[in-house]
């Protein structure tokens, strides 16, 4: 028998420990942790994108009305249009091709509201992709791969996206489905993507699907407009192959070590670089590398991907070196490899001697990649990462019409040229030689 005053000590002891109690039970979860542990590699990013062209005043030129077209101004508005997703310390970034598009200029705000620019280094519209790289030296956090080809139809995932470049959303859901088609206007663009009830909001476009783990399983791109609840990731299983594949230094860069390689994975788990080619009178053909030998290493990191391989190479200038570890057979070996300038047509060669510069064909105009000392170029200061936007009157985007212009021009001519420099237009007279 319990007396009054026993029953009243009992009360004010629950009373007084039971708010307490809960307090010492951890809210702390596995998402708080793939959040804390991925949230700084999810990125805003904003563009400065064309919107307004003037109309064409020359109409009486058939000639340069075929191939060029005036330069013309340009009308620019910025806009907060989605995310981005870093993936190594370099600074690339994985985002949607949609996200970029028609893009002048890019911005990429870090969750620590850091602002730095960024270009586009190559785009897959029909796979809505794009990869970017940010223009500065520091190193950055990213997202580990995951893989998309063991996923289990209702473990969790977890959406995050930077839609407004002043902190990170995240959705919570589970993996609904996988191996699903998208259809736009009745045409079926993709037969794998990954769907989850994890809601991905329009801003959280080009953002990550990751596991509990905080791996990257996806790419947030698309809501499927008539169901609520319904968003699509690219399986990264498909964007580390395509990623690969867009960061061509050889086509970017105009680099050439004459290897010719190809991405083989293995029960849909191990992946390994293998040499397809090797060009006769190259530096890989000098170091005796073959058909069949894999590349397992360089620079002293593992080679997983031909991601890993290509992406140290871009990184490099011409001239230098690059350290490979081999796989040839059941031996393993360390070879050497010197990273040289492809070797340069008829047309890219008149470019070099008189211009002095090597360029690559954009969608804004010629990216220079390379510029000879003492050359017209240098003689302006045109630098590495410069776009001609002209050259004389005319706009010029493929190294093609570049040289036709070039050819109306008589040794020591003084010729206008206008470049844009991070954003920036700026103009310049130039003394062919």
């Amino acid at each position: 028998m319990l007396y009054p005053k026993t029953i009243l000590l009992l009360v004010c002891f629950f009373v007084c420990i039971l708010p307490t109690w809960g307090q010492s039970i951890s809210r702390r979860n596995a998402i708080v942790d793939v959040v804390e542990k991925t949230g700084e590699s999810i990125v805003n990013i904003s563009t400065e994108q064309l919107i307004r062209n003037a109309q064409q005043p020359l109409q009486n030129d058939e000639f340069f009305d075929e191939f060029f077209g005036l330069f013309q101004p340009r009308v620019y508005k910025t806009q907060s249009l989605g995310s981005g997703v870093l993936i190594d310390p370099e600074g690339f970034i994985i985002t949607n091709e949609h996200v970029v598009k028609r893009a002048r200029k890019i911005t990429v705000v870090l969750q620590d509201k850091t602002r730095y620019s960024a270009e586009i280094l190559a785009i897959d519209k029909k796979n809505d992709l794009a990869l970017l790289k940010i223009n500065s030296s520091n190193l950055f956090p990213y997202v580990k791969w995951g893989i998309s080809s063991d996923i289990m139809i209702g473990e969790n995932s977890i959406a995050l996206g930077n839609p407004f470049g002043l902190q990170n959303t995240v959705t919570t859901g589970v993996i609904s489905g996988t191996n699903r088609s998208l259809a736009v206007g009745g045409k079926v663009y993709f037969r794998d993507f990954i769907q989850t009830d994890a809601a991905i909001n329009p801003g959280n476009s080009g953002g990550a699907l990751l596991n509990i783990h905080g791996q990257l399983i996806g790419i947030n791109t698309a809501i499927y407009s008539k169901g609520q609840g319904l968003g699509f990731a690219i399986p990264v299983d498909r964007v580390r192959t395509i990623i690969g594949r867009l960061l061509n230094y050889r086509k970017i860069k105009k680099y050439w070590l004459g290897l010719e390689l190809q991405e083989i994975v293995k029960k849909n788990v191990s992946w390994q670089v293998r040499i397809q080619s090797v060009a006769p009178n190259s530096s890989a053909s000098e170091q005796n590398l073959k058909r069949g030998d894999y590349i397992i290493g360089i620079n002293g990191i593992p080679v997983n991907c031909l991601f890993d391989f290509r992406k140290t190479v871009f990184l490099k200038d011409f001239g230098n070196s690059i350290s490979l570890k081999v796989l040839s057979g059941e031996n393993v070996r360390s070879v050497t490899l010197t990273v040289n300038s492809l070797p340069l047509s008829e047309m890219e060669k008149k470019i070099w001697q008189r211009l002095g510069v090597l360029i690559e064909g954009t969608r804004r105009g010629m990216k220079i990649i390379a510029v000879r000392k003492d050359s017209p170029a240098a003689r302006i200061h045109v630098k590495e990462g410069d776009i001609i936007l002209s050259v004389g009157r005319y706009a010029v985007k493929q190294a093609i019409e570049l040289n036709k212009v070039l050819r109306f021009y008589p040794n020591k001519e003084i010729i206008p040229v206008v470049i844009v420099r991070n954003g920036t237009h700026l103009e310049g007279k130039l003394i062919l030689e």
